[in-house]
């Protein structure tokens, strides 16, 4: 019985990730109830955000959270101890009447962030000057289909 559960997991698994071991960022976007449109150059430059922080007093790692975004389709999130979990871009969307980007979480060691990387921790980043500064996360393995308010975002740049 655990052979057949581990192999329906892999099957599942595969469905989502490419042979390259990369998660097919599409595949995940279809899964979504929002719809998504690819960020254009305009909204990076005026209204994604290039780093912020939140405050987080959860497990792992209370503390301070440090933001960036590295490029165009990737974010990193800094834990307290400089441990470093990487985020891709899905792209834009509105949630609860805020604009933003979703990113999804695609590598960090489940061990040590508590989250797997196969695109079910999702987090949503609203753009600069957004009357909601927040910064809001929903996990789908764990069951989430709304979104959550984690924190207020400080520092936005």
């Amino acid at each position: 019985m655990r052979f057949r559960s581990l192999a329906l997991w892999l099957l599942l698994l595969s469905a989502t990730v490419t042979f390259s071991g990369a998660l097919d960022l599409d595949a995940v976007r279809k899964r979504l109830p929002e719809t998504i449109t690819p960020l254009t150059e305009a909204q990076l430059t005026k209204d994604v955000p290039l780093s912020y922080y939140f405050n987080y007093d959860g497990f792992p790692q209370p503390g301070k959270r440090v933001w960036k975004r590295v490029d165009a389709n990737t974010w990193h999130e800094i834990y307290p101890d400089g441990y470093t979990s990487e985020f891709k871009v899905l792209g834009h969307t509105t949630i609860k009447g805020i604009s933003g980007t979703i990113v999804v979480k695609i590598v960090g060691d489940p061990e040590q962030t508590d989250t797997s990387n196969d695109g079910s921790l999702q987090a949503f980043i609203p753009d600069k000057g957004s009357q909601v500064m927040h910064h809001w996360y929903r996990n789908s393995s764990r069951g989430d289909s709304d979104w959550n308010d984690l924190a207020e975002m400080k520092e936005v740049k």
